[in-house]
């Protein structure tokens, strides 16, 4: 149980200090990004997590993206904060620190942890219009 935890907060941590990928083959423009996104899935090591993780409610959020601003829910419709962003190449950069990017039609969110065995973790939340 400590470890959903564990990954709820680091969600949470995430929307304010993950860092994004800058791939080339990403594309990302205002127009593309504008609208609801809602919460997917997540992985660990690009492996899915278990659906009983992605149960926990600060997890499972959604994006709301306007011409200039993104305001973040958890997934009882709180609004748990709202945000100026920009748009850097391929990369969406939210009140001057989070990033974001667009692949395959999702939203990504990347954080990075280590466990306390030494292992480094990639947590990718993604994300889908609708």
């Amino acid at each position: 149980m400590k470890i959903f935890f564990k990954l709820a907060l680091i969600a949470i941590m995430a929307l304010v200090i993950s860092c994004g990928n800058k791939d080339d083959d990403k594309v990302t423009n205002n127009k593309e990004i504008i609208g609801t996104w809602v919460f997917e899935k997540w992985t660990d090591n690009d492996r899915d997590a278990p659906p009983e993780a992605t149960a926990d409610c600060p997890t499972k959020g959604k994006f709301v993206f306007t011409e200039k601003t993104v305001s973040y829910y958890d997934c009882e419709n709180k609004k748990l904060g709202s945000y100026p962003y920009i748009t850097s190449g391929s990369t969406i950069i939210i009140n001057g620190v989070a990033h974001l990017y667009i692949e395959n039609g999702k939203l990504i969110r990347e954080s990075y942890d280590t466990d306390p065995s030494g292992k480094k973790h990639i947590f990718k939340d993604y994300f889908v219009k609708k």
